[in-house]
């Protein structure tokens, strides 16, 4: 993932010196970063908004009601 960014514009991003021990310490960070995409509960919780943005921008009356309360609305339920 660090080579996509070029090692000046790393260095500014990550905030670390020049040398084998910047590349250690922003390598440290990048890793912390990615830590939290390990987490299954996160994933599970990315997840679940990521679908939920999608339905509610194809259907968005199910922002504001149920799908009860749409099938009643519309003499189905």
């Amino acid at each position: 993932m660090l080579a996509l960014v070029p090692p000046a514009a790393a260095r500014v991003l990550f905030n670390v010196p020049e040398g084998d021990e910047g590349d250690e310490a922003m390598l440290g960070q990048v890793e912390a970063m990615l830590d939290v995409f390990g987490d299954a509960y996160c994933n599970r919780h990315v997840a679940y908004n990521i679908l939920e943005l999608v339905v509610v921008r194809l259907v968005p009356e199910l922002a504001e009601r149920t799908p009860g309360e749409l099938l009643g609305e519309r003499g189905i339920g």
